[in-house]
């Protein structure tokens, strides 16, 4: 019931800005960002977690800020090189107190900022004005609702076959024992809920584009996988530390990046495909 309550309450605090955008969305991203940055510092046993989650939010509220005056294209390959930067910086100084810092930069301001950017900009160049805004918006719902059908189907395949001996098979046992190959189909197919709907609809009102609309299956199936990865990585941190959860402020769900490590990953995979494909 927990589990429940707290969503109920995350939806609107999320939906609603996402729906208006502007200085709305990013005060919400900002916000969240800044309360997964407090538990990644401490998941990371910071020895200046204070600092570190300072100086990252500030870089977070800055990037959001300036990305917006960068034309498009350009923001979005300084942002992937940015990153990248910084994660060959987390991995050669692993070992320093700078680590954190560039881990998190890479992990959790980057897909923020480019979540962010994308309901900016991401159709603003096809589309008129009238449309890009509305469509910016569905593209990042589009992700949300994929990745919490993913979650959802996971948890539910997971609790049911997943507990049969004949479908109770260990993901990744040495790092998430709870997680099930039933789990892992079963956010694959749940992932494939948005597809099929949005396929029933286009044959609906415009058959003629309907068949486009299938390459959102295969899509839902690697946006799945990648959001399982992004759980177990987080889950293999955890482990690491000796930490259950990342947090307690969201009851039933624990931190805030259990909740949004799947959609860290799935983003900056998309992000890093969507750059990479534009220069190809």
């Amino acid at each position: 019931m927990k589990r429940i309550i707290s969503a109920l309450i995350a939806l609107p605090i999320v939906l609603v800005p996402l729906y208006f955008g502007g200085i709305a969305f990013y005060f919400v991203a900002w916000v969240i960002g800044a309360l997964a940055l407090y538990e990644w510092v401490i998941l990371m046993q910071s020895r200046h977690a204070t600092r570190d989650m300072a100086v990252l939010t500030a870089l977070l509220i800055a990037l959001t800020l300036v990305i917006e005056f960068v034309p498009a294209i350009d923001a979005n390959l300084y942002l992937l090189a940015g990153a990248a930067v910084c994660a060959l910086a987390a991995w050669f100084l692993r070992r320093s107190s700078f680590v954190a810092l560039f881990a998190g930069a890479t992990y959790i301001v980057y897909p923020f900022v480019v979540l962010v950017l994308w309901r900016d900009t991401f159709f603003n160049n096809v589309l008129p004005p009238e449309m890009s805004g509305e469509a910016n918006a569905l593209l990042i719902l589009y992700i949300l609702v994929s990745v919490w059908l993913t979650d959802i189907g996971g948890l539910v395949f997971g609790k049911t076959i997943g507990q049969t001996d004949w479908g109770g098979a260990k993901l990744a046992p040495a790092t998430s024992p709870n997680k099930t190959w039933a789990g892992l189909g079963g956010a694959a197919l749940a992932a494939m809920l948005v597809p099929i709907v949005l396929v029933v609809w286009a044959y609906i009102i415009a058959p003629n584009v309907a068949p486009q609309f299938y390459v959102l299956f295969p899509v839902a199936v690697m946006l799945a996988l990648v959001a399982q990865a992004g759980d177990l990585f987080e889950s293999a941190l955890k482990r690491k530390q000796g930490m259950k959860d990342s947090g307690s402020i969201m009851p039933g769900h624990g931190g805030v990046l259990d909740r949004i490590d799947g959609l860290l990953a799935v983003v900056i995979a998309l992000h890093v495909v969507l750059t990479l494909a534009a220069f190809v």
